[in-house]
């Protein structure tokens, strides 16, 4: 994968040897790539991970990557490939050590991309993530990570017992978590969207501009209902409203789940 790029990846050690720590080291690497990239893929495993936009015109990456035991750092790889101006920045490990102590992937990733690049898709376990003012259509597919955006222009996607914190009004399609806290700026749904988790909390801030019927499902409390426009049935397990003038619907669904609606 790190020959998909060609010469327009130079890679140099921040950090010449490693740390060693017992039976854990670590060094850091830094990327650049020079190709002409305008989406960003990540795949990151427990990586804790920034994204951000700088004034450069290539992409910057900076990450700190450790080895355990039997696994060598230089079999733990920050993989950069870029097809048809899509670039993915994944973590891998390339052992086939069985048996015994053995480990490794990227402790942080920094990323800083050029204006006009937009985020497409984040995959990741655990970890905290957090991606600045960038564009996108993003798809998420997340464990436990703790997920910040401040820019997409759609989100959608399934994460585990993590969180999703959706700064700024976005167009929401699916979003579905298991013991998850949610935190969405709706400005749009993405036609009829279901937002569903299983314990834990979801917050929707709505703006002004949003059009939708509201639909919400849960056992637990729900809260700022003065916030939608209208509540036109109710029940102790669920209810039925509006915000604007109604339309695609909103379903939010959890089963002992907070549901908090808010103003933007």
């Amino acid at each position: 994968m790190l020959g998909a790029v060609g010469a327009a990846v130079t890679a140099g050690l921040a950090g010449c040897a490693g740390v060693t720590e017992g039976d854990r080291e670590e060094t850091d690497v830094e990327y650049t790539v020079s190709e002409d990239v305008d989406r960003l893929s990540l795949d990151v495993g427990d990586a804790d991970v920034t994204v951000e936009r700088w004034d450069g015109t290539d992409v910057q990456i900076e990450a700190t990557k450790y080895a355990i035991g039997q696994t060598e750092l230089s079999e733990v790889l920050i993989t950069r490939e870029v097809v048809g101006g899509a670039l993915t920045v994944g973590v891998e490990r390339t052992d086939s050590i069985q048996l015994g102590t053995v480990g490794g992937g990227a402790e942080t990733l920094d990323v800083r991309v050029p204006s006009g690049v937009q985020v497409d898709e984040i995959s990741a376990d655990d970890g905290e993530i957090t991606v600045g003012d960038l564009p996108g259509n993003l798809e998420l597919s997340v464990d436990d990570a703790d997920v910040s955006l401040a820019g997409p222009d759609t989100v959608h996607g399934e994460l585990g017992d993590g969180s999703l914190d959706v700064a700024t009004p976005a167009t929401v399609g699916d979003v579905t978590g298991d013991d998850a806290e949610i935190d969405l700026a709706i400005a749009d749904t993405d036609g009829d969207v279901e937002v569903d988790i299983d314990d834990g909390e979801i917050t929707a801030r709505l703006a002004s501009e949003l059009d939708a019927t509201v639909v919400v499902e849960t056992d637990a409390t729900v809260d700022g209902l003065d916030t939608l426009d209208s509540v036109e049935t109710s029940s102790e397990t669920s209810l039925t409203g509006r915000v604007g003038d109604g339309g695609d619907e909103l379903r939010i669904v959890g089963d002992d789940a907070v549901v908090e609606f808010e103003s933007v």
